[in-house]
């Protein structure tokens, strides 16, 4: 039966899966046990997968095993996931030509202050009915110095926050429907309850050029997509909305879109 996935890792088999994860193993250390415990867990796990799969008796501790697997990993799926809210800022702002480009469209830039601090500081404009500021998140696996101009390079993501201002809220349908055909270029698209936000993340791989023209059409078709706030219960449904599209658009309670590193958790709940 056809479901609202698209993504090719969606559909990837548990061996290839996991012969991904052994050939790149440096990508996902950061949330795994070391090597000579996962390769034992999972042959575990291959052994009740294949059980299960094939109609065949269980074993009586299938169940324990399982629940053992997942106390094991869940430290580091929560640190994957809060590792998506762990964003920072370019400083100063014009170090990175993205951030440079639309650094206009926020009302509160990261300035110096009095004693050489960096904080937000600004004035918006009563006509201002959309602003959008720009962070980025590096991945936990990543071992390379930071570098001040992150377009291009292996281990960022572009994190676009595009808001609402002035009593108006997003039509998300009408925007994720005038987005689609860049939809490819992005991690993931992520609603809030109020629809006050947008907000996107895109691989620094695409380059500057490409990041910047994405983040165009993401902002050209939120200000389209802009209405008057009374219409929000008619025109958002979010949680139903995110559920019709594929697996990249997320709703407000996917844990990527509020968990942070400030948030201790078990995302089990074992």
């Amino acid at each position: 039966m056809p479901t609202r996935e698209r993504r090719p890792l969606s559909y990837i088999s548990f061996d290839s899966l996991v012969r991904t994860i052994s050939r790149r193993r440096h990508l996902f250390a950061p949330y795994l046990p070391i090597r000579s415990i996962w390769d034992a867990k999972l042959d575990e796990v291959r052994q009740i997968r294949n059980r299960v799969a094939h109609f065949r008796q269980g074993n009586d501790g299938d169940l324990q095993r399982v629940d053992q697997l997942l106390t094991d990993i869940d430290p580091g799926i929560w640190r994957f996931c809060t590792s998506y809210n762990d964003h920072f800022p370019i400083l100063p702002p014009s170090r990175e030509k993205v951030i440079k480009q639309f650094i206009e469209l926020d009302p509160f830039p990261w300035s110096q202050v009095g004693d050489g601090a960096w904080s937000r500081v600004g004035m918006a404009s009563p006509d201002m009915l959309l602003s959008a500021n720009i962070e980025v998140i590096r991945r936990p696996w990543l071992r390379a110095k930071y570098q001040g101009q992150v377009a291009g390079k292996y281990g960022y993501l572009f994190d676009i926050n595009i808001h609402a201002r002035q009593n108006r809220v997003f039509e998300y349908k009408n925007f994720l429907k005038n987005t689609t055909h860049i939809h490819d270029r992005c991690c993931h698209i992520l609603l809030d309850s109020f629809g006050t936000t947008i907000r996107a993340t895109l691989p620094s791989v695409l380059g500057a050029a490409q990041i910047t023209d994405t983040v165009n059409t993401l902002i050209e078709m939120g200000r389209s997509a802009l209405r008057p706030s009374q219409t929000l219960l008619e025109i958002n449904r979010v949680d139903s909305l995110a559920k019709d599209w594929p697996e990249y658009v997320l709703g407000p309670d996917h844990p990527f879109s509020f968990l942070g590193p400030d948030m201790p958790c078990k995302i089990f709940s074992i």
